[in-house]
């Protein structure tokens, strides 16, 4: 009788442990992946994953789907496409500065001479996106197809010297605009 009884109770203390810490976790967005390359720190119902620095090729899988501020900056991702921001419909800032930083303004490690490529609609799911930081990629056009929703567009410290005139008929909501 008493081995079932402390088989019960560790089995109890389990569950016990289970939903009173573990559970919690999951359903606030606290746990994360440990091979995500990144920080993610989460306060009421912002989640802001930092991937800043890190020497990143791509941008990294596993970032959890509640993320709101992505931060991609100094790294050498060389192609942004639709499926770069899968399941990341919540986010509504994307830091993607400095990722081919011109000679004459980086540091010589973070210097490249191929800018990344970002595809057209690289960024039109994610609906609640309002700030997109592009700046100093080298970029020499503004990628198509960017939400409506977008309020805040940066792409200072690039090579972009003519804009098309219809470059920013959908951007409807844009109040900043950084060339």
């Amino acid at each position: 009788m008493s081995s079932v009884w402390v088989h019960h109770a560790r089995t109890s203390n389990a569950l016990l442990f289970v939903l009173l810490f573990l559970f919690p976790m999951l359903l606030s967005g606290r746990w994360f992946p440990k091979t995500l390359p990144c920080d993610v720190e989460a306060f009421e119902s912002t989640v802001r994953v930092d991937c800043s620095d890190r020497r990143l090729k791509e941008v990294p899988r596993g970032i959890p789907g509640n993320a709101t501020n992505l931060t991609l900056t100094i790294n050498h991702i060389p192609r942004i496409s639709p499926a770069s921001f899968t399941q990341l419909e919540n986010l509504v800032e994307i830091d993607f500065r400095c990722n081919c930083v011109p000679p004459r303004l980086g540091p010589k490690d973070n210097v490249c001479i191929t800018p990344p490529s970002i595809e057209n609609g690289s960024f039109a799911a994610l609906s609640r996106l309002k700030s997109l930081y592009l700046d100093a990629n080298q970029l020499s056009k503004i990628p198509r197809g960017l939400p409506a929703t977008l309020r805040l567009l940066s792409l200072e410290a690039n090579n972009i010297f003519s804009i098309k005139k219809n470059t920013f008929s959908e951007l409807r909501n844009i109040e900043l605009l950084y060339l």
